[in-house]
C-alpha cells in the first residue's frame, strides 16, 4: 500500500469484447431481453422471480422506518471475497417521495455517493455523472419507458390496485441511467433479498436502528453456506480505506520515462470533467454515455499543456496512457500538481509515484477552470 492510500495493480492486457459489435446487430428490446442468451421461458422465470421480490419490497415498505442517510453493507460471499464485491444499501423515499432501495457497488461506488451530500457547491452534472449505482425505483406508471412495462408484463406479476410500479436504473460513472438486462436479474435478486432480510431485521430490532445515528454503518455478511453475520462498522474508516488503482505501463517503461524526463519549476493543475450531452450507442434510445475530459494546464501562464476525451469506461487506460506519452513529448515533469478530483489522480497516480511528482488537492484550480470556461464552455452549452 503507498502512503497516500493507494494500492497499484499491474494491468498490461484488456479483455477483449464484442459489446459494440453486438449492439450494431441487436434492437434495444432484444439487448435488454437477452434473446441471445435466454430462451422466452427462461426470460419469464428470471423476470418472475425479481419482480416478486420487488413486491415484497414495497410491501415491506423500509423507507418509513429507515433513512435515507442510513447506511447498510451487504457482504455476500456468492459475489466475492473482496471489498469490491460488496454493496452499500440505502433507502429512498423517507420524505414520501421517490421511494426506493440503491445499492452503490464497492467502496468507489460509496465514495462517490457522498459527494452529493459533502460537495454541495460543485456542478451537480459532474457530481451525478460521477455516480455508480443500481436503484430499484417504485414510481407511477407514466414514469417507467417501453423496457420498464415489457419487464412488469413479462413477468407476469400482479400489481393491480398498486398506485407505484417497480423498475430498475443502472448506471456506471460517466454513463446514462438505463434499465438493467434481464441476465443481471439472477444477482440482483439474490441481493434484493439479501437486503430485504436485513430491513426486516432492523424493523424487528429497533434498538440496533440508533447506532446509525452516530456515524455507524450496519454490515450484515452471508456466507456460501447461509451462515448470517451481523456487525456495525465505522463509516469514516470505510471512506478512508486504499482504492485499488490499475497500472498500465511494466517496469521497464516507467524506468525509460524516468530517465527521459527533466524536473520543471511548474506548477500543473489537472482536472477531468463529463462533456454535458450524452452520445448513444447506434439506434439505441437507452444506451449512452458523456464524453469525459482530461485537462491539463499550466498554473502560471493559464496555457493549455494538453487535453484529452474518452469514453468514461475507457478513461483510465487512455488518461493514464494520455499523461505517459505528454511527459515523454515534453521531456520534462512539474514540481507538483494541483487537482480537486480525486479520480483524475487515481488515474495517473503510478506515473506520479513513479517521477515522485508531489501533488495537492485545491478545490478551486483557477487556472484549469479559466480554461475550461473559455475553451470547452461552446461544448458545454
Amino acid at each position: 500500500m503507498d502512503k497516500n492510500g493507494f494500492k497499484i495493480i499491474d494491468t498490461l492486457e484488456l479483455e477483449d469484447s464484442d459489446m459494440d459489435e453486438l449492439l450494431e446487430t441487436m434492437s434495444d428490446h432484444d439487448y435488454f431481453l437477452g434473446v441471445d442468451m435466454l430462451d422466452e421461458d427462461e426470460c419469464d422465470a428470471i423476470l418472475n422471480e425479481f419482480y416478486k421480490k420487488a413486491a415484497a419490497v414495497y410491501k415491506e415498505k423500509p423507507w418509513s422506518y429507515l433513512s435515507e442517510t442510513d447506511i447498510f453493507e451487504l457482504a455476500l460471499e456468492s459475489f466475492g471475497h473482496k471489498d469490491k464485491d460488496n454493496y452499500y444499501v440505502s433507502v429512498m423515499g423517507h420524505g414520501e417521495i421517490s421511494r426506493g432501495v440503491i445499492f452503490y457497488q464497492g467502496l468507489q461506488g460509496l465514495q462517490a455517493s457522498f459527494k452529493m451530500f459533502v460537495e454541495p457547491n460543485e456542478d451537480i452534472h459532474q457530481i451525478a455523472t460521477s455516480q455508480s449505482y443500481i436503484a430499484l425505483h417504485f414510481d407511477q406508471e407514466d414514469q417507467l419507458n417501453e423496457i420498464d412495462m415489457t419487464f412488469v408484463t413479462r413477468s407476469g406479476v400482479s400489481f393491480k390496485g398498486v398506485k407505484e410500479l417497480p423498475y430498475l436504473r443502472v448506471q456506471d460513472s460517466g454513463m446514462l441511467p438505463c434499465p438493467l438486462e434481464v441476465i443481471e436479474l439472477i444477482d440482483m435478486t439474490e441481493l434484493l433479498d439479501a437486503a430485504l432480510g436485513m430491513f426486516k431485521y432492523l424493523k424487528k430490532n429497533k434498538q440496533l436502528r440508533d447506532w446509525l445515528e452516530k456515524d455507524q454503518l450496519f454490515s450484515m455478511s452471508i456466507s456460501e453456506n447461509g451462515k448470517v453475520n451481523y456487525e456495525f462498522k465505522q463509516i469514516e474508516a470505510l471512506l478512508n480505506q486504499s482504492l485499488y488503482i490499475a497500472c498500465y505501463y511494466d517496469e521497464l517503461s516507467m524506468r525509460k520515462l524516468k530517465k527521459k524526463v527533466k524536473l520543471s519549476q511548474a506548477h500543473w493543475e489537472v482536472d477531468q470533467f463529463y462533456l454535458p450531452n450524452p452520445i448513444f450507442e447506434e439506434d439505441s434510445d437507452y444506451l449512452g454515455y458523456f464524453p469525459s475530459v482530461l485537462v491539463v494546464v499550466d498554473r502560471e501562464s493559464e496555457q493549455i499543456i494538453g487535453h484529452h476525451i474518452s469514453e468514461p469506461m475507457a478513461s483510465e487506460l487512455e488518461f493514464q496512457t494520455y499523461f505517459y506519452e505528454l511527459l515523454m513529448t515534453l521531456e520534462k515533469k512539474p514540481k507538483n500538481i494541483f487537482f480537486k478530483n480525486q479520480e483524475v489522480i487515481q488515474f495517473i497516480f503510478p506515473i506520479l509515484e513513479e517521477l515522485e511528482i508531489e501533488f495537492e488537492y485545491d478545490e478551486h484550480l483557477l487556472s484549469a477552470s479559466k480554461v475550461v470556461e473559455g475553451i470547452f464552455n461552446p461544448i458545454l452549452t
